[in-house]
């Protein structure tokens, strides 16, 4: 027995010398030439196997991987037993073992909860029938919309030339792949990942028939990612079972919107070709092909550039997957798309604009398509209101410039942020109305707001936060951004310092830039976001100075409208909403849309009627009046196109690519925009034309929307009114000698209303003590100064004394003397206090006559003469002397001769008639005066 377990030892002894001498030589083994050749013909190979079945991306992948075993292969062969590298290499494999398994349990985990959460296979919802009923506000149905709008075709009436068009742009393997193409998916995937907007939605024509009837439109998140495998399941494991390939097919082209009030393939055919499906050719098959991917974007009455560009790309597709030729190709592109459509009439219900928007709404909200899920749908819409709003944009009862000038407006409650009337845009134009779901002017465009964005963003944050009135003054003058650069205003003048009421009203830019800049940017940011605005926010949250100007990335009329409603109700925000409530008809279920849920406090009741007060002033200029016996608030907006943008369109600096123009009154805000849709050469409206159109327009739209129900803005006790001196800084209250053109009424929040009283025009004292001298041709005058108030500005220089000689100014000075050269030194001297810059506040001053000694010397006397004597009146009996020197010939005399007899004044002595007259003489110098009487009796 110990024999034979010696002899097995030997032989065990003898075996591990041997491995470990295979061992060392494999540690040893090099590279041979013909192995490197194998492994690179090997991975070439790979390479193009999986680039013809995966494509570019995850061949390189594969391959990378690939070479990337052999390698670690290579390392564990040529690397000792026990090294630490082999060590971590092993680590590092039993790891990636590990994650590998995770992530397979977790993926096999994963769908089985698709399977449980995948919705009930209805056949039925693949064959609809059930029809949506839209409702106004009074309850009354207004528009029918489902499963009637639709002509459904079968597999043989398309032509293979569109399923070649819609198969090689929407699923080129189709006819290949079980529901699901995993290489397709996997690519764009990967291409997702990595960024690329070309990459795809890896959905296959069975997976996007399931979203649209059995999952949601989910797109993001989890929901997402659980909706794309949900579609994945059904695809592969109920509809490919279910149905054939041109089963499928049919499902999917009888479904969709294909954009101008069309549903489905042939009604489609009809709409843009006036033909059947089965009728149409190369260029128009590859049109409707390309509408499915987005069919608003691409519908080609609307968007005729993009529905080319899209076909263009259909074609080569087709090309691509060798379905046509390039010569093919190139035949059918070269017909224009103008050329393919017919120019009949689509025929939509009048309140088509107002529904566009119910339905996005509904979507966004809920998910649902109305046209897939039959539903009542209660919507906040004023039918009379909008069918008159329609009027106006058909241009039945309102004269357009001409065709093309566009144009958006909403119309919502103040109160509840209700939509009552959309006008989504001049869709009947050209005689032709372009149908459903087509770009809508009231909630899709992205325009620049101009002068609307300064009650936004300047003003209302300065009333909110830093408690400003409106007569919060502000000096118009050349002025900077932050960033250099200077900030114009709309006329190139400036009017200096104006009150913040008058900086709204008439629309200054520079005091709304000041403006901008005296408020936190994050209050700023806070209080438009507060009112659901979208301003461009950089990487550290701060909103750049042009937002004070509407210089950002823009706006849509139902926001603006919603944004100004917060004005008129005290403050408040409501989300805009169409829809009241909708009722699913399968379920019974019912979906209320509530406003109180969206409801926001934006402001405090006195900002916002403070906003509103200065912006009731700018409706009166502009010459919005609201109706009858309701007040009406409003601001106006335009933009300007950039230096670069004239100079390539040849446009005058004068044109204007926005005009805006929001109004409200205390229930109804409405806000409109006007323009051009794109930038054609020749084609734009200047400055004025656009003030034209927008005030017209608007007082049009005021006429049908608002209410004639009185309503009044009604001032909340945390505002005043308070009477001011204009122009004082900080503002106060006006002294008892300020003039009534410098006093202002403006509006303040309760408790910051000015107490300190104007110094402006606050009378200073008098000097005293004026005394005056007169010696060698100087006239010196001195006296006693006064203090300088403790309330007087810097501003107003220095206090000192202004010095007058018989009213005319002798100069100024801050002392207590002052000497006069002159040869004639009599008159009157006076003295007023008063500061150098100002003279509003001067004192009533102090004077000192200086007179010489005057004698008057009387040399007449009474006289008797008989009738018929001659008889003439002194030249001057009176004799004036000055300091002794004889000056009668300097004083002033005249005389007056009184008509005893008669009780009249006479102007000449008639000695031809018995009489007695009485002569008085009248003599005046250098102030002095006196008269004397002589007595002439004729006998």
């Amino acid at each position: 027995m110990a024999k034979k377990k010696k002899m097995r030892l030997k032989i065990f002894n003898i075996f591990r010398k041997k491995k470990k001498k295979i061992s060392n030589e494999s540690q040893d083994k090099k590279l041979s030439l013909p192995f490197i050749i194998g492994l690179l013909v090997l991975a070439l190979v790979l390479f193009i196997v999986s680039y013809i079945v995966l494509g570019f991306v995850l061949a390189v992948c594969a391959t990378f991987l690939f070479l990337l075993v052999m390698l670690f292969t290579q390392i564990l062969d040529n690397t000792k037993k026990n090294s630490r590298l082999r060590k971590f290499i092993k680590v590092l494999v039993i790891i990636g073992l590990v994650f590998c398994i995770i992530g397979i349990l977790g993926f096999i985990a994963f769908f089985i909860y698709v399977i449980i959460e995948s919705p009930d296979f209805d056949v039925d919802k693949l064959n609809r029938t059930e029809v949506s009923e839209v409702y106004d506000k009074d309850n009354n149905l207004v528009y029918t919309l489902g499963s009637e709008n639709r002509v459904k075709v079968s597999y043989s009436d398309l032509p293979e030339v569109f399923v070649d068009a819609l198969v090689a742009t929407e699923d080129s393997r189709f006819f290949q792949h079980n529901g699901f193409d995993a290489p397709r998916f996997t690519k764009a995937v990967l291409g997702q990942l990595l960024g690329r907007a070309d990459a795809g939605g890896g959905s296959t024509l069975t997976m996007q028939v399931s979203k649209n009837n059995f999952t949601s439109r989910d797109a993001e998140g989890f929901g997402g990612l659980l909706r794309k495998f949900t579609d994945i399941y059904v695809s592969i494991f109920k509809l490919e079972k279910a149905y054939t390939k041109e089963e499928i097919i049919e499902f999917y082209v009888n479904d969709p919107f294909l954009g101008s009030n069309s549903y489905g393939i042939e009604q489609a055919a009809q709409t843009y070709f006036n033909k059947s499906i089965s009728d149409v050719n190369l260029s128009e098959a590859a049109l409707l092909a390309g509408l499915f991917q987005a069919p608003g974007d691409y519908d080609p009455y609307p968007n005729p550039e993009n529905a080319k560009e899209r076909r263009d790309t259909v074609l080569s597709l087709m090309v691509k997957h060798g379905y046509i030729t390039k010569e093919e190709a190139d035949i059918a592109a070269a017909i224009s798309v103008q050329d393919l459509l017919s120019s009949s009439s689509i025929t939509v219900n009048e309140y088509q604009g107002y529904v566009d928007t119910v339905l996005k709404e509904i979507e966004n909200k809920t998910g649902l398509d109305p046209y897939k899920t039959s539903m009542e749908i209660y919507t906040n819409m004023d039918s009379v209101k909008q069918a008159k709003i329609n009027k106006i944009y058909l241009g039945e009862t309102y004269s357009w410039p001409n065709d093309t000038v566009q144009s958006g407006l909403a119309a919502i409650e103040t109160h509840t942020g209700k939509v009552i009337a959309i006008g989504n845009g001049r869709n009947n134009i050209n005689g032709r109305n372009n149908g459903a779901r087509l770009y809508n002017y009231a909630t899709d465009i992205d325009r620049q707001i101009g002068s609307t964005a300064k009650p936004l963003f300047d003003y209302g944050p300065g009333i909110e936060y830093n408690n400003w009135s409106t007569g919060q003054t502000f000096v118009d003058t050349k002025h900077k951004y932050t960033n250099g650069g200077y900030m114009e205003n709309w006329d190139g003048a400036y009017r200096g310092a104006i009150t913040l009421r008058y900086a709204l009203s008439d629309s200054r830019n520079v005091p709304a830039l000041i403006a901008f800049q005296s408020v936190d940017n994050s209050k700023i940011k806070e209080f438009v976001t507060n009112l659901g605005m979208k301003p461009e926010i950089d990487s550290n949250g701060y909103l750049h100075e042009a937002h004070s100007v509407g210089a950002f990335n823009g706006s849509n009329p139902l926001q603006l409208s919603a944004a100004y409603a917060a004005f008129s109700n005290g403050g408040y925000y409501y989300e805009p909403y169409t829809v009241n409530k909708i009722v699913l008809k399968d379920s019974n279920e019912t979906i209320e849309f509530e406003s109180e849920s969206t409801k926001v406090k934006a402001m405090s009741e006195a900002t916002a009627y403070m906003i509103t007060s200065v912006l009731q002033d700018v409706a009166r200029n502009i010459g919005i009046t609201g109706v009858v016996n309701s007040q009406v608030a409003s601001k106006t907006g335009s933009t300007n196109y950039d230096s670069q943008t004239l100079r390539d369109l040849g446009y005058p600096s004068s044109a204007t690519p926005d005009g805006w123009l929001v109004g409200y009154t205390p229930t109804i805000s409405m806000a409109i925009w006007t323009g051009y849709n794109d930038n054609v050469p020749g084609q734009y409206l200047t400055q004025s034309q656009i003030i034209t159109l927008r005030t017209t327009l608007f007082r049009a739209c005021e006429a049908v929307v608002f209410d004639n129900d009185g309503a009044q803005f009604v001032k909340p006790s945390s505002v005043v009114w308070v009477t001011v001196e204009k122009g004082s800084d900080p503002l106060a209250l006006p002294s008892s000698n300020t003039p009534d053109d410098k006093k202002i009424t403006e509006l303040f929040k309760k408790g910051t209303e000015p107490t300190e009283v104007s110094s402006t025009y606050y009378v200073l004292d008098n000097p005293s003590g004026l005394k005056a001298t007169y010696s060698n041709g100087n006239v010196k005058l001195t006296w006693n100064g006064v203090s300088r108030p403790s309330n007087a500005k810097d501003s107003y220089g220095e206090l000192g004394y202004r010095v007058y000689y018989n009213g005319t100014d002798l100069g100024f000075t801050t002392n207590t003397s002052f000497t006069y050269a002159t040869s004639n030194p009599y008159g009157t001297y006076t003295v007023k206090t008063s500061y150098s810059k100002v003279t509003t506040n001067m004192s009533s001053g102090v004077s000192y006559d200086i007179q010489p000694d005057v004698i008057f010397t009387y040399n007449d006397r009474d006289e008797e003469i008989v009738v018929g004597s001659s008889f003439s009146i002194m030249e001057n009996p009176i004799t004036v002397t000055a300091d002794g020197k004889d000056v009668t010939s300097s004083a002033d005399f005249s005389y007056e001769i009184y008509d005893e007899t008669n009780q009249k004044k006479v102007d000449s002595i008639d000695t031809s008639v018995a009489n007695t007259y009485t002569i008085t003489y009248y003599i005046s110098y250098s102030g002095k005066s006196d008269s004397y009487k002589k007595k002439l009796t004729i006998n």
